[in-house]
């Protein structure tokens, strides 16, 4: 299989994971009543999964090895939990399609966060590539511009969106120090 076929494949399968976690997490938080036990259920969850890929695969004693990186991989699980949480808090009040919405603007954030922290040059094609993405967003979702109305719990999206932000820093971080 080519590369450019292999990172398409993948590309594919986490808009399409990211979609159905979005969808499944809202039935989750309804169906329990708690967005703290949601969270729990899909963590515990992709921890059995992610087990036993490790185990399947052979590579599960290389992450008992990391040495340093140890607190690095606990930064990244902490965030993970915290994106987890605060999309959970909102999916308990708001609305899946606001919350989707909202949780696209961490592509916004990595924009902003490359310029103002990392003094990265973004071209008009990025910031145009942007709001054409998260244009796209809210016609697929099918988010009607006049009744946009900001709720209060919508902050827990962006807090959840913030985190991912984060947490792809720190990842993108910790690969090109300790990766291969």
């Amino acid at each position: 299989m080519s590369v450019r076929l292999k990172n398409a494949m993948m590309i594919a399968g986490m808009v399409i994971s990211w979609s159905v976690y979005y969808a499944v997490s809202k039935v989750v938080v309804r169906a329990t009543g708690s967005a703290f036990l949601t969270g729990f259920l899909l963590r515990a969850s992709a921890l059995v999964f992610l087990t036993v890929q490790l185990a399947a695969d052979g590579s599960i004693k290389a992450l008992f090895k990391q040495g340093k990186t140890t607190l690095i991989l606990l930064l990244i699980g902490v965030f993970g939990f915290l994106l987890d949480l605060f999309a959970n808090l909102g999916y308990a009040k708001g609305s899946l399609s606001t919350g989707t919405a909202l949780l696209k603007t961490d592509v916004l954030m990595v924009n902003l966060a490359s310029v103002l922290i990392y003094r990265k040059k973004l071209f008009i094609s990025d910031w145009v590539g942007t709001f054409i993405m998260l244009f796209g967003v809210l016609l697929v979702l099918g988010v009607s511009f006049g009744s946009i109305a900001f709720n209060i719990t919508d902050l827990f999206f962006i807090l959840s969106a913030v985190c991912v932000s984060a947490n792809a820093f720190i990842i993108k971080t910790a690969e090109e120090k300790y990766g291969e």
